[in-house]
């Protein structure tokens, strides 16, 4: 799954690069791991104020992740997805 940052000045809505962008992510039942741009390549910058990770969520379960941004721009956003059991198979 790919999950994005969008990241932008407030007042003028034009897009921004902070010199610090953190992806953290986990399961609700496991440990917390953090992805740095800059330091790891899952952490892709797509163009100015776009940062982008593709996950692969092969366990059922809830997962939360958050977004960011530090020293220049300072800014956070989180979100979860739930990967349920497949029905299929």
């Amino acid at each position: 799954m790919r999950l994005s940052g969008v990241f932008t000045n407030l007042e003028t809505g034009a897009a921004v690069d902070p010199a610090l962008v953190t992806f953290i992510y986990k399961r609700a039942d496991e440990e917390r791991l953090e992805l740095v741009y800059g330091t790891d390549d899952e952490v892709v910058r797509e163009e100015p104020g776009v940062y982008h990770v593709d996950l692969v969520l092969d366990d059922a379960g809830i997962w939360h992740y958050r977004w960011e941004s530090g020293e220049n721009w300072i800014g956070v956003a989180e979100g979860q997805v739930t990967v349920l059991v497949s029905s299929v198979e």
